[in-house]
């Protein structure tokens, strides 16, 4: 029911990098998140590189997403102050409404 998540990083740097990003609910307020990151680059650099640079990335993202509060997803977009960048967070939540998807939400 849920659409994966695939991005596609671009930049002189890092030639092309695919992520790919699963997450499954245990609980209303708890999930596990697995990705998949692929490189697509002719330069010598070290998988280590990415992974470090990935994990750091992640364990930032881990903070914010742990602090959030309400911890369930609000599907009423009045419930928050939304910011242009928002805009994909808002089509979700719309879907999600739309689906009738209640678990993990208020």
């Amino acid at each position: 029911m849920y659409p994966p998540v695939l991005d596609e990083i671009g930049g002189s740097f890092w030639c092309l990098i695919n992520y790919f990003q699963t997450i499954t609910p245990v609980d209303e307020d708890e999930c596990v998140v697995q990705y998949w990151l692929m490189v697509n680059s002719t330069r010598e650099v070290k998988v280590e590189m990415y992974l470090d640079i990935q994990n750091q990335v992640a364990s930032q993202d881990i903070a914010i997403v742990e602090s959030q509060q309400p911890r369930r997803l609000p599907l009423d977009l009045q419930a928050e102050v939304h910011l242009p960048s928002d805009r994909y967070s808002i089509a979700y939540r719309q879907w999600l409404k739309k689906q009738g998807v209640t678990f993990g939400t208020i």
